[in-house]
């Protein structure tokens, strides 16, 4: 054979390699992974603190990963309109890299696999867990409920999916118990999240807390709503080193009603959050032990 009678051939299987690649990014963006960042962390030093073991971290780190991946799907079925108004061309329904059916069958398979993980981790703590962050996903972007649009409780069950329930999978109801207020002060920073993409979610019709009220208002209720986690937290919390990024956050979300959105103070905010959930799931795995 030369080189000419190959190049037919060799073009049919670079078009299809290239378009199986441009599809396999499009499923990793549509996981959207980065965002189980946080409630892995916070999982992970809750369970460390409470000695679990490196099996256990392991497959509760992939049901996190999945149950994350899985809210992202149906999140962005959800706001494909919002996206586009938005101009989000990264996001593969937008630019049609995948279909409304392949997130489907995404969804499908990431729910099996929330499903198969129930027979490895400890009972009943982990099918509460995963029943509770499942109802929320589907609770978040879907009809008739739609959280993401019901204001500040939609904001308080974003905060509780990424903060509470870590730790609930390694602690139990204990671990509820220990960190539930935290979903305040996460609903206070995460308030501020939705100003990027405001202009898109009044042009879709997304009634996101910003949209409802405005930025002056949201600005107070987010601080006000901070503030009153970070008393729930001091209520059943031992006061410790978690009271510092806390306070930290909260002073960064008062800075916000001053002065008017700055992504920058907000991302320190946000840190600042994320810091404080750590902290307070190793103190309440420190208080089981």
């Amino acid at each position: 054979m030369t080189a000419e009678s190959l190049a037919p051939e060799f073009h049919r299987v670079r078009t299809h390699y290239s378009r199986a690649h441009h599809r396999g990014r499009g499923f990793a963006e549509l996981c959207r992974l980065q965002i189980s960042r946080v409630p892995i962390l916070v999982m992970v030093a809750t369970a460390v603190a409470a000695d679990s073991g490196a099996g256990q971290i392991a497959l509760s780190t992939l049901l996190i990963a999945t149950s994350c991946a899985f809210g992202a799907t149906l999140n962005d079925l959800a706001d494909v309109d919002s996206d586009r108004s938005n101009d989000r061309i990264e996001r593969p329904l937008v630019n049609g890299t995948l279909t409304r059916a392949d997130a489907g069958r995404l969804a499908a398979v990431l729910a099996a696999v929330v499903v198969v993980t129930q027979f490895v981790l400890p009972q009943p703590t982990t099918l509460l867990v995963s029943i509770a962050a499942t109802v929320l996903a589907w609770a978040s972007a879907c009809r008739p409920l739609v959280l993401q649009e019901r204001g500040l409780l939609g904001l308080v069950a974003l905060g509780f999916a990424y903060f509470v329930l870590p730790v609930a999978l390694v602690l139990g109801t204990e671990g509820i118990r220990a960190s539930a207020p935290i979903a305040l002060l996460a609903a206070g920073v995460l308030a501020h999240k939705d100003v990027r993409d405001e202009h898109g979610d009044r042009l879709s019709g997304k009634r996101t807390l910003l949209v409802r009220v405005g930025y002056k208002k949201m600005s107070w209720i987010a601080l006000a709503t901070g503030v009153a986690g970070i008393v729930g937290c001091y209520l059943v919390q031992t006061p410790s080193w978690w009271l510092v990024p806390a306070v930290f956050s909260a002073t960064s979300l008062a800075v916000l009603v001053a002065g008017g959105h700055h992504r920058e103070v907000w991302l320190a905010s946000r840190t600042a959050l994320v810091i404080t959930g750590v902290l307070i799931g190793v103190g309440a795995a420190a208080s089981a032990l």
